[in-house]
């Protein structure tokens, strides 16, 4: 038996009896199975006889056939080993040796230099500095030193925290800044804190300026602006005071309540046009106007109510320079003319409902009244009042109860010879 094949064949550790079939096939015949018995064949499996092929990770082996300087075996999602070695960085070196891996700090001691600046010097090693303010008490800019922060309190300059944010164009204060009347002894300079905001110009003296309470009114108080955007013609005035935050608000400027409007100066109230000045009240609410020169309105006066005078009423006396006798009404209520000749009644600005008086010292002139007068009997509009004479004095009322035309309309009434 030659060339024999062994079909099923399972291994076990000292296998006492082994029983198997072999089959093979002699020359030009068919095959035989053989059956194969007897004892103990192996004791010890001897992987030495194993010389060819790869052991796979799923079979207990690692996949891989060598290995240089430093690799390792690092499993993967596929679920196998692969070589790979260690990666330096920063600070960090690897070195792979034959089965050895070094891990070293390359810089154990790293140092970091400091570099001052105009005013300010460094001094000392990592890790110990010292930063120092080489001008203190600097009260003007070093050349070259355009743009930057400059202070001068006649002591240690001032102390940057965590709020304040200074760039190229703008100092911004996080939270709040205090400007107070300090001097330089840290006694009070007897000046309130002040803040000027200049203009445009460079070195212009030009600026306005937002200044502090003073310290005998004993008072802290803080003005909050309002959130609004502000419209044109609007005011700013407290709206609610909350502890010692006065909160501002925008508000039209036309009413000005329970308050004293004081003026010490000629003031000019333009209201332009269609425009209108009210006083509105309540109850026995009054408009007074106490003061000795009295009240001058040069135009119109519309009273809704009642017009209640407790001294005189009264229009002061016109005297018209022409003795054309064509009154303009807007010159008073009580007119008076000398006519030295013949004249024609042509009034002009008639108001319905006013009161006319004209005062006429003739010197034997006639008058043409024309249609615009009734006469109180025995006069009438076709045959009008004659005046008294020459040398005489007439007083004429009239009583306006139509103004739709140039002239007007009236009631008329003469009083003669009051001479």
């Amino acid at each position: 038996m030659a060339n024999t094949k062994i079909s099923a064949f399972t291994a076990e550790t000292d296998v006492a009896n082994i029983t198997g079939f072999a089959a093979f096939k002699t020359v030009g015949g068919s095959s035989t199975n053989v059956k194969i018995s007897g004892s103990e064949i192996e004791s010890t499996l001897n992987l030495s006889n194993f010389a060819v092929g790869t052991l796979s990770v799923g079979r207990g082996g690692t996949g891989q056939t060598s290995y240089t300087d430093g690799q390792l075996l690092i499993g993967n999602t596929a679920g196998s080993l692969v070589k790979s070695t260690l990666t330096a960085s920063t600070g960090i070196s690897i070195t792979n040796g034959s089965g050895s891996i070094s891990i070293t700090n390359s810089a154990p001691d790293q140092t970091v230099a400091l570099t001052g600046g105009t005013g300010i010097s460094t001094s000392g090693t990592y890790p110990n500095f010292t930063i120092t303010n080489d001008s203190p008490n600097q009260a003007t800019p070093a050349a070259g030193s355009s743009g930057q922060l400059q202070y001068n309190d006649g002591s240690n300059g001032f102390t940057a925290t965590s709020d304040m944010v200074y760039t190229t164009d703008q100092l911004k204060v996080q939270n709040s800044i205090y400007l107070d009347g300090n001097g330089p002894a840290g006694g009070g300079s007897g000046s309130a804190g002040i803040v000027k905001l200049g203009c445009e110009a460079a070195g212009a003296n030009h600026y306005v300026g937002l200044e502090g309470p003073t310290h005998g009114g004993a008072n802290a108080y803080i003005i909050k602006f309002p959130d609004a955007t502000p419209v044109a013609n609007e005011i700013l005035k407290v709206n609610t005071v909350v502890g010692s935050t006065a909160n501002m608000t925008w508000a039209d400027d036309a009413n000005i309540a329970n308050t004293n409007l004081n003026l010490n100066a000629s003031r000019t109230l333009d209201l332009g046009a269609s425009q209108n000045l009210t006083f509105t009240g309540s109850g026995t609410s009054k408009v007074t106007f106490s003061n000795l020169g009295g009240v001058e309105i040069a135009r119109d006066l519309t009273v809704q109510k009642n017009v209640i005078i407790q001294g005189q009423g009264y229009s002061e006396l016109n005297a018209m320079t022409s003795n054309t006798f064509a009154p303009d009404w807007n010159g008073g209520n009580l007119q008076s003319v000398t006519l030295t000749q013949a004249s024609t009644f042509a009034p002009t600005n008639p108001k319905a409902g006013a009161t006319y008086i004209l005062i006429v010292t003739n010197t034997n002139a006639a008058i043409t009244w024309g249609s615009y007068i009734k006469w109180a009997a025995p006069d009438t509009q076709a045959a009008p009042p004659e005046l008294s004479g020459s040398g005489k004095t007439d007083v004429i009322t009239l009583i306006c109860y139509d103004d739709s035309t140039t002239n007007g309309l009236y009631y008329g009434s003469i009083t003669k010879d009051l001479s």
